[in-house]
Order: C-alpha cells, then structure tokens, then sequence
C-alpha cells in the first residue's frame, strides 16, 4: 500500500473523526490534557501524539509525517521541531533518537500516593 501525506480536506472528516475516536480509545484511561507554560521563547513546531498504528509500522509513516514536518517548519521559518512522547515506550524512543532527537527538557513524574507518603515521611 503507497502512503502519501497531505494538508487534509473536507471529504476526510468522517475518516479523520474515525481515527481520533481510536485515538480516544487507546488513551482514554491515562491521557490528562493541561495547559503548559513554555519553556523558551523559540519558534518551534511541536509535534505530539504521533501513533502509528501497530499493523502498519516499519512501512515509512513516521518518516513520511517528519517529513512533512520539515517542510511545514521551513515554509514558516521556523528552526526546531520538537516533540513530547512517552519515555518509557522504547520503539517510539529508538524512532526519535534514530532521527536525532535529544532530550531538552525532562518531565518528572510521580504517583500521588508515593508522593505524599515521601512528603509526610519527611
């Protein structure tokens, strides 16, 4: 099967609202959307939520959306892509870092039940 990405149009909507309902599905027992200040006041087009889905890695996806990426980034000047994804998921870790990516910034996390026994232990 050929994958080409494209900028979306009005006759995608009923597949686009298909994938964002599985997209729902799989993250719907986790998934907690704040608001986040920024770290830096660089122009940067963030990518998240990159899923591909698992009957169709290995085929180029990634690399044909970073692509696309790319492009979008330099059409608006833009001189970092940068990207939030799941650290302990090892496949899209060795993804991204085969492409270059670096830590920049680290997000530190802790069950609140571990937490607050750690704060009244003292």
């Amino acid at each position: 099967m050929t994958v080409r990405v494209r900028r979306a149009h009005a006759d995608d909507l009923p597949a686009l609202l298909a994938l964002f309902q599985e997209l729902d599905r799989l993250q719907r027992d986790w998934r907690l959307f704040t608001p986040r200040p920024g770290v830096t006041d660089e122009r940067s087009l963030e990518v998240s939520g990159v899923i591909v889905r698992e009957g169709r890695r290995r085929e180029g996806i990634g690399r044909l959306l970073m692509q696309e990426a790319v492009r979008f980034s330099r059409e608006r000047g833009l001189r970092w892509v940068t990207l939030h994804t799941f650290g302990p998921n090892r496949g899209a870790m060795e993804f991204w870092e085969g492409l270059g990516f670096t830590p920049r910034v680290v997000e530190l996390a802790s069950p609140v039940d571990d937490l607050s026994r750690r704060l009244l232990d003292g």
